[in-house]
């Protein structure tokens, strides 16, 4: 696959999923301008490829802050003159804790960075796509996204969400030649799950168990599904919710 000369917009560059992704891209040969609130993790990654000789910048923003997604979708078309796709990835999980006891401050939390994060990212994402022609966008939802799970309501609210937002633009600017696309990870290894296995084993251990592949995915093949959907070879496919999971969902 070769995206040579296509520039791509990530957001939680800094770690996990966002950095895999980042790297994936760039291998790829696409230009990747970095978002993250972590001013120093994020500025890391992008000084990494960019050693590598990989055109990359860091824009640093909350995708809870409209005007931060609005300079780096700028940011990208002055360095390098377009935004041809977007990899929608900041995300955070919340707390874990029964329905009941779910504090509103957690839950409008999550909601905020989640949900209207990836609204305010598509927002003006979309508008530029649509004057240049076309792009591709892919946001990051969860098998949480499609099924329900006790104890993470608001995390599960949230990457339902995301599914609707990915559906409604998929259908609207199909005739833009722009396709929407999702992702619906299973459980990935990242320092994120990890600090959940450490401090509550019990809520991870059996989702792990019951992955048919009994495995947690490499965030690089997050990154590697993110890359053939923004490439030509997924032309047809718009509107979908795309489960990388092990089989989870599928039993």
């Amino acid at each position: 696959m070769d995206l040579t000369g296509k520039t791509v917009l990530i957001t939680g560059v800094g770690s996990g999923i966002g950095e895999a992704t980042a790297r994936v891209f760039s291998a790829y040969g696409a230009n990747v301008v970095g978002v993250d609130r972590d001013l120093d993790a994020g500025q890391k990654i992008v000084k990494e490829l960019a050693e590598s000789q990989r055109p990359a910048i860091f824009a640093h923003g909350d995708v809870c802050q409209e005007k931060d997604i609005a300079g780096a979708v700028e940011a990208a078309i002055s360095r390098f003159g377009s935004l041809d796709c977007a990899v929608n990835n900041a995300g955070v999980e919340g707390a874990l804790c029964s329905f009941a006891d779910t504090r509103v401050e957690d839950f409008d939390e999550v909601i905020s960075i989640n949900l209207r994060g990836v609204f305010l990212c598509m927002k003006h994402q979309l508008k530029h796509m649509a004057a240049a022609g076309g792009g591709a966008i892919v946001n990051m939802s969860s098998v949480m996204g499609l099924i329900g799970s006790a104890e993470i309501v608001q995390y599960a609210a949230s990457k339902h969400g995301v599914l609707g937002l990915t559906k409604s633009a998929a259908a609207e600017y199909a005739a833009r030649n722009i396709r929407v696309n999702a992702i619906c990870p299973g459980p990935v290894e990242t320092r994120m799950v990890r600090e959940i296995m450490e401090s509550t084993p019990e809520i991870l251990e059996p989702l792990i168990e019951n992955v048919p592949a009994k495995r947690m995915a490499a965030p690089s093949e997050i990154g590697e599904l993110a890359a053939w959907l923004c490439g030509p070879n997924s032309a047809y496919i718009n509107g979908a919710a795309v489960p990388i999971d092990g089989g989870y969902v599928a039993i």
